[in-house]
């Protein structure tokens, strides 16, 4: 049994940078939407994966 997982490193952010960034930063912007869509894909994706019979 495994855990399906995905990490991707954004370089030059803080811990919580996904929530508390510069608006006005169009990096910042793209990467923080890069990363919110990562995250709700990820969850997607296990929520439509198969549970395991009890």
């Amino acid at each position: 049994m495994g855990v399906d997982g995905f990490v991707k490193i954004f370089p030059k952010v803080s811990h919580g940078w996904t929530v508390r960034y510069d608006v006005e930063d169009a990096e910042a912007v793209n990467c923080a939407d890069e990363a919110h869509q990562n995250m709700l894909d990820w969850f997607a994706s296990m929520s439509s994966a198969k549970k395991p019979a009890r």
